[in-house]
């Protein structure tokens, strides 16, 4: 990976902050750790809205996985693994990352890193871990990607 694409960062996100923010994605509905990191490196903070509405989605293509996810889950909080079929995903399958859980939730390796989305990451991260990219790029997306997983582990619910 070349210097530009792993940013500016020169400083790693330190995993007691990834964990705060992990904490605070979970338990409550506002996350002031996510505001601070991303405020003192003048970047917007990302906008968290746990288990939305279709009309809350701003793309067709968000809204099709939130449909995905609630048909592929049946009766249970999260759909299960088997019930992810790339197939299925057909329409935006370019533009999905599937993770796979590490130890727990305490890191997650992408199966998956959708062909768009390495377009537009300059990239690919399939096989890699949130934590290896974390340290990699030093920033506060990925520290946040890291934090934001286990939350939803904890939430069980969609996230956009």
């Amino acid at each position: 990976m070349s210097d530009s694409q792993a940013g500016t960062e020169t400083e790693e996100i330190d995993p007691c902050v990834v964990a705060r923010m992990a904490e605070e994605l979970a338990t409550a509905s506002s996350c002031p750790t996510v505001e601070q990191l991303f405020t003192a490196r003048n970047r917007p903070a990302p906008l968290v809205l746990w288990s939305p509405t279709e009309d809350q989605l701003p793309l067709e293509g968000l809204r099709f996985l939130l449909r995905y996810w609630h048909v592929a889950r049946g009766k249970d909080a999260m759909p299960p693994v088997g019930a992810i079929d790339p197939l299925g995903l057909k329409p935006v399958l370019g533009n999905v990352i599937i993770l796979d859980v590490l130890e727990g939730g305490t890191d997650f390796r992408f199966r998956l890193f959708g062909t768009e989305v390495v377009a537009a990451a300059r990239y690919d991260w399939t096989g890699s871990t949130v934590d290896e990219m974390r340290r990699l790029l030093k920033g506060p997306g990925p520290a946040f990607y890291l934090a934001v997983y286990p939350a939803l582990l904890h939430r069980r619910e969609p996230v956009a």
